[in-house]
């Protein structure tokens, strides 16, 4: 069972309901959401990536079922971190509990695990990783 691709997927559609980001993060500053595999070069600041993931097996009562731990990269050069709190707690509260749209299994849960605010090795950039686990299962 590898349904990675539609939860990023799901995930997009959860922030950019009508194909640009959501209108609170905008109203924030976000510029854009990105996959992981499709970061322009150069692009502007702030912005979102989804993608990159582990998976771990979760089979139970004789159904296969997978844990995936996901992180959302919040990229920044704001100096203020009111906008960028802002931010951060919208994707959370977008995702968290939230059913995400599939059709290769079912969606079971989302849960915020965990958020980390980091400081780039660009002393003008400011990362923040904001980790779920979504637990999938088969149909």
């Amino acid at each position: 069972m590898n349904a990675h691709a539609e939860i990023i997927s799901g995930i997009y559609r959860q922030l950019c309901p009508s194909g640009t980001p959501d209108t609170v993060m905008t109203q924030y500053g976000l510029k854009a959401v990105y996959n992981f595999v499709d970061i322009p070069e150069g692009a502007e600041y702030p912005y979102l990536v989804i993608g990159d993931a582990q998976q771990l097996p979760y089979h139970s009562f004789g159904r296969r079922g997978a844990e995936l731990l996901t992180t959302v990269h919040f990229w920044s050069k704001m100096h203020e971190t009111g906008s960028m709190s802002a931010i951060v707690s919208r994707v959370i509260d977008l995702l968290e509990w939230r059913p995400l749209p599939m059709s290769v299994c079912h969606h079971v849960s989302t849960i915020h695990e965990q958020t980390l605010w980091l400081r780039d090795p660009n002393p003008e950039v400011t990362h923040v990783a904001i980790r779920f686990r979504i637990t999938i299962e088969e149909e």
